[in-house]
């Protein structure tokens, strides 16, 4: 189905409210499904657009040619949801290989475990759907070794517990959906735990990478006085490690309210890191 003439000229007005482009196919619609053959002329017409960010092309008829020629061509495009295509494993390497998405679901496909293990060396995408697409534990286990992630969808594919096992070494992973898996209670709450730990360190560590905190840690290290909504960006492992290190003189801790200044304690593995921190 070509697309329509008025929806890339739309593409080519360069309207800066216009962030997503939906081009997915409507059910029980009577139009013909986009194909291979579209992609080129829709990635033709995106260059020309500065503003377009998200592209949506569910339910249609793409396979591996057209997801190369996204791969290939999207250079402005963060987020792309293909999802229900017929994309298989070729499809999904290229799309591994694209350096500016940061979101991709690609789920309802047939990417396989070949697939899934083209996206162990991506270090540009951060969430990745690749729900329904006959991926196995091994699939599974290998894309542990991506280190950028930090959401996976996997519903509807066999995991089994010795998948997940691998899981519990990864420190950038924060969330996953495994419905339809056969992983049992106790794996799922081991997982859990261990993503909730790798929220709280992930949020430990954008706030001490907070440029104005690391500006004043020469004040802390030389015991100045500080006003609390300083002390609070530091967050609360960040601050008890200080503490510990002697680098953090207890009399801070007096500008803090009280409740928070007798909560130094370490938190349960399943609390959300916004209870954890002492965040401003």
């Amino acid at each position: 189905m070509p697309i329509h003439d008025n929806i890339l000229a739309i593409i080519k007005k360069n309207i800066p409210t216009i962030i997503l482009l939906d081009l997915h196919h409507a059910f029980r619609s009577t139009e013909p499904k986009l194909m291979d053959e579209d992609m080129s002329i829709l990635v033709a017409t995106l260059t020309q657009n500065k503003f377009i960010e998200r592209l949506h092309l569910d339910f249609n008829a793409i396979g591996d040619r057209g997801a190369e020629i996204l791969a290939q061509g999207l250079t402005q495009i963060q987020y792309l949801q293909i999802r229900d295509n017929q994309i298989g494993s070729v499809g999904a390497k290229a799309l591994a290989g694209n350096p500016y998405l940061k979101t991709l679901n690609i789920a309802s496909n047939k990417i396989g475990d070949e697939g899934v293990q083209a996206f162990i060396h991506n270090t540009t995408l951060t969430k990745l759907n690749i729900s329904n697409n006959q991926v196995t534990s091994k699939g599974f286990a290998a894309l542990t070794k991506n280190h950028n992630l930090t959401c996976v969808y996997f519903i509807n594919n066999p995991i089994r517990d010795i998948a997940v096992q691998s899981w519990l070494t990864n420190h950038t992973l924060t969330k996953t959906v495994l419905e339809g898996s056969f992983i049992h209670a106790p794996m799922q709450n081991q997982l859990k735990a261990k993503l909730a730990q790798n929220k709280v360190l992930a949020a430990q560590l954008v706030t001490e990478q907070n440029p104005r905190v690391k500006a004043n840690l020469k004040a802390f290290i030389k015991y100045q006085p500080v006003v609390v909504p300083t002390l609070l960006e530091l967050g609360f492992f960040a601050i008890k490690q200080y503490l510990q290190q002697g680098r953090l003189a207890p009399h801070n801790l007096m500008q803090l309210p009280t409740d928070l200044r007798l909560s130094f304690e370490p938190p349960t593995p399943l609390m959300e890191p916004e209870k954890c921190l002492l965040m401003k």
